[in-house]
């Protein structure tokens, strides 16, 4: 058989499969992955989904910095946080026939983690982050 694969990086989500864990980078594409989920629960994939949420789209915020915005006003600023208001990713999930769980500690999401592995279908977990 072939050697195991590295460890994942992070950010990542676990995307299960025949009892495989293959790891993907997320940046900032939730708007576009909550339609995925409707699709897990309608085909009872076996998947977890780990969003961490930072409340902002960080990803842009280090864009505007690369292309040399020193100062950006408030307005510019205010497209790039995700609050006002803010996202329930759960609340989302749930409304596409996902479970789903918010862990605001290590101690929650190891939980969390080991019971969506446990159980079978589509599974949500929302890391809140500082």
């Amino acid at each position: 058989p072939p050697p195991p694969p590295p460890p994942p990086p992070a950010p990542f989500f676990f995307h299960a499969e025949e009892g495989t864990r293959d790891p993907l980078w997320s940046r900032g594409l939730g708007d576009v992955y909550k339609r995925q989920l409707w699709t897990q629960a309608r085909e009872g994939c076996d998947v977890i989904n780990i969003i961490f949420n930072n409340g902002a789209y960080s990803i842009l915020k280090g864009e505007l910095a690369n292309v040399g915005a020193r100062n950006p006003g408030r307005k510019a600023l205010d497209m790039l946080e995700l609050d006002r208001p803010n996202i329930d990713w759960g609340y989302l999930a749930k409304g596409m026939g996902v479970q789903a769980t918010r862990a605001t500690d290590t101690e929650e999401f190891n939980e969390q983690l080991a019971r969506a592995v446990a159980l079978p279908g589509p599974h949500l977990i929302e890391v809140m982050l500082p």
